[in-house]
């Protein structure tokens, strides 16, 4: 969903399509190693002004512009920003992280991008301005920084540790939201999903996955506010707001929030659980690997009431 701005030096006017690998952004330009964590790049953003911020993963992206909300590590309380971009990151794993030229002529914006273990870029500041620049210059080169490829054993599919279940069920009433989104930052959400049947029927339950496009457009016909997020490995980025313009293409769902936007392609959608714990509720969206791809929550300013009515009408799967 594209969108035009009247001003110079804006990024929000590419309709370029993007390189998804740090091998395919070398190919069409410059690209320098940083060798910073994320933390580094967390608190140069702050200082961003019209850069446009996106996170994505298989199946959902989720974009804004302007520059990052104040530094929000995991432990921190989870807090929306209304005014700047909401980015919740794992303070405690480094990423492999770079800097790729501009060039005009492929109509390539200048960018900072984070990327995983096998090279994919799931986080992307584009920037055009002046100021913009030298803020993202500010991150120093390293040359003898390697990227970082160690990867987390994955748990077989029918494992699950009893350890890690007892310590859920224990914490579960008492861990605020941001504890809660804290488990989507390790592992991609799969060892969260894994202990979700044990929680408990009235903690969190499955509902059926086909009626979540049907859900997102009911909430943007009604121009209700609602909280998106994108997880990523390490991070979620985060938006809330009423949409101001829907479409459904096929199964995929794309929105705009004023000057953000959100993608979901429902046909990834394995598996869909409200969490409920007190009076923070969250749908939770995971794709047949079980790694959580999209979060759903309210407005935090809504009613209590009203704001997790809809996840409870929501017809649970058998």
């Amino acid at each position: 969903m594209p969108r035009t701005c009247k001003e110079g030096n804006c990024v929000c006017t590419s309709n370029a399509q993007l390189p998804e690998t740090i091998t395919q952004l070398r190919e069409l330009t410059q690209v320098t190693d940083l060798g910073q964590d994320l933390e580094s790049l967390a608190l140069i953003g702050t200082q961003f002004e019209n850069a446009l911020v996106t996170t994505r993963n298989n199946s959902a992206p989720i974009s804004d512009t302007g520059g990052y909300g104040p530094l929000q590590t995991n432990d921190m309380p989870f807090r929306l920003n209304r005014r700047r971009i909401t980015l919740r990151i794992n303070r405690s794993v480094n990423l492999n992280l770079a800097r790729s030229a501009e060039d005009r002529a492929q109509n390539l914006h200048a960018s900072l991008v984070a990327t995983n273990s096998q090279g994919t870029v799931f986080h992307r500041v584009q920037y055009a301005s002046a100021y913009d620049v030298r803020i993202a210059n500010a991150l120093a080169s390293d040359e003898h920084w390697r990227p970082q490829t160690a990867v987390l054993a994955p748990m077989a599919d029918n494992i699950v540790p009893l350890a890690v279940i007892r310590q859920a069920r224990e914490n579960w009433d008492t861990a605020d939201a941001g504890t809660h989104l804290n488990d989507l930052l390790i592992d991609g959400g799969q060892q969260r999903r894994k202990c979700l049947p044990y929680i408990g029927k009235d903690r969190c339950w499955r509902v059926i996955p086909n009626v979540v496009a049907s859900f997102l457009c009911f909430l943007s016909d009604q121009k209700r506010s609602f909280t998106r997020m994108v997880p990523a490995p390490s991070l979620v980025q985060a938006h809330v707001g009423s949409a101001t313009d829907v479409s459904m293409i096929g199964e995929v769902f794309m929105a705009r929030f004023g000057q953000s936007t959100f993608s979901l392609n429902c046909a990834d959608i394995a598996e869909a659980w409200v969490s409920a714990c007190n009076r923070y509720w969250q749908l939770e969206l995971f794709d047949v690997h079980k790694k959580a791809i999209a979060v759903l929550a309210a407005d935090p300013m809504s009613e209590t009431g009203s704001r997790n009515d809809f996840l409870a009408s929501l017809p649970r799967a058998a």
